[in-house]
């Protein structure tokens, strides 16, 4: 009876031992420091939403691996040479401080309804009139870049056609900022394009647009013929 016994206890004394080395182990694994990108540091100054992520942007920081620490309810970027070339080139949906980690929330497209929220930095929103004509059917969707021509009045019945911008980037159609907007809103039905462009440029266009003849002529270009190539155009 006495040997039942002991066998008993060694069997449950090794069961509970087992119990806690496993639970040992687990709070172990969640100290282990694992390193995350943030906006490093050494920033002196937010980063703006809208702004591209640079390589100098990239800071680390070291985190348990004990889920969501700090309360963000979303996805820490580790520090990977595949992450840290994936995250070069992208916007900012939203300002952030320095030392800021980084998350994938952050550079989601989101759905937006100020205009300029979708205006990078340093750049200015053109809006100019079209047609169904001039604008390929209102086919032109955001994202799309563009050249814009225009029919100018020489006087006489003469008339010359002019570039007036070209490579630019088209953010708004009618009131829709983004693809899925257009879809549901905007498709076949909008009679103003908006651009982004710089300061300068807007002058000029302005001006031209005093001398011209109907309506902008809007020429869509390739989407790997452009200063902004598609990643897919490799």
């Amino acid at each position: 009876m006495n040997k039942l016994i002991i066998l008993i206890g060694l069997i449950v004394g090794g069961f509970a031992g087992f119990m806690v080395y496993g639970k040992l182990q687990d709070t172990e694994a969640k100290l282990v420091p694992n390193t995350y990108l943030s906006y490093t540091n050494e920033a002196t100054e937010r980063l703006l939403s809208g702004a591209q992520i640079e390589e100098a942007h990239l800071g680390t920081i070291q985190v348990p691996n004990q889920g969501d620490i700090f309360g963000l309810e979303t996805q820490l970027i580790a520090d990977t040479p595949a992450n840290r070339t994936w995250l070069i080139g992208k916007r900012l949906n939203a300002t952030i401080p320095a030392g800021r980690v980084l998350t994938y929330d952050l550079f989601e497209d989101l759905d937006v309804d100020r205009l300029d929220s979708v205006v990078a930095i340093g750049k200015r929103a053109f809006t100019f009139k079209v047609s169904k004509q001039s604008s390929l059917a209102n086919r032109i969707i955001p994202g799309n870049r563009i050249d814009i021509l225009a029919m100018i009045v020489l006087g006489q019945e003469r008339s010359k056609t002019v570039s007036m911008l070209e490579d630019v980037k088209v953010i708004a159609v009618g009131k829709s900022l983004t693809f899925d907007q257009f879809q549901s809103d905007a498709r076949g039905n909008y009679d103003t394009i908006t651009v982004e462009i710089l300061p300068e440029q807007g002058e000029q266009l302005a001006a031209d647009l005093e001398d011209m003849s109907g309506d902008p002529i809007v020429l869509l270009r390739n989407q790997c013929d452009t200063s902004e190539p598609s990643p897919s155009c490799g």
